[in-house]
């Protein structure tokens, strides 16, 4: 019996306590820290912000009618008249019409040290980016006063062209197609070319 007493004492006392004891001070910190990112997800709904943002569809459209009948648009608003195009290009029969007939063609317009945008017309589709495209088409180049009246009809193309404002660097017949696609959206913006 004797040896049975000796077997039991020395087991529980000395490996017991000392495994239990870093185990928990190891898993505790841990726990809460991973809770805590968790707590945060809600703040990952800042995509749902964006979506305010997505929402305004047709809201191009509504601020060029807005700036052209206030007479308060500018070379530095051709972005927002080309993704207007583009977003009338999507619901405009005609327009699509239009665009299902044209080539596929990338315009580059630089107004120089004002902005760079492009529009691609491919598969009867017409996008529209800021920035510059490097393999474009054509690109269209014109002073700050053609950027701000050549889009809302207040200046014409061709006398920009002949007075040296506005500069055709590629195809001049991808260039004119243009001009009909901005024919039939100059109504629906709230100008005549």
């Amino acid at each position: 019996m004797s040896a049975k007493k000796a077997v039991k004492t020395p087991a529980p006392a000395a490996k017991a306590p000392a495994a239990k004891a870093p185990a928990p001070p190891a898993k505790a910190p841990a726990a809460p820290a991973a809770k805590a990112p968790a707590a945060k997800a809600p703040a990952a709904k800042a995509p749902a912000a964006k979506a305010p943002a997505a929402k305004p569809k047709g809201s191009a459209v509504e601020e060029v009618k807005k700036k052209v009948a206030a007479k308060e648009f500018e070379a530095k608003d051709l972005p927002i008249f080309l993704a207007a195009l583009e977003e009338f290009s999507a619901t405009n029969e005609d327009l699509k019409d239009e665009l299902e007939d044209t080539e596929d063609v990338t315009i580059q317009f630089n107004v120089p040290g004002v902005v760079q945008a492009y529009i691609e017309i491919k598969g009867g589709k017409l996008t529209a980016k800021e920035g510059t495209k490097a393999d474009a088409d054509v690109t269209l180049e014109m002073t700050e006063e053609v950027g701000k009246n050549l889009f809302t009809g207040e200046t014409d193309a061709a006398s920009a062209y002949m007075a040296g404002d506005l500069k055709i660097i590629g195809e001049m017949a991808k260039a004119m197609k243009l001009r009909s696609l901005i024919e039939i959206a100059g109504e629906a913006l709230g100008f005549s070319i």
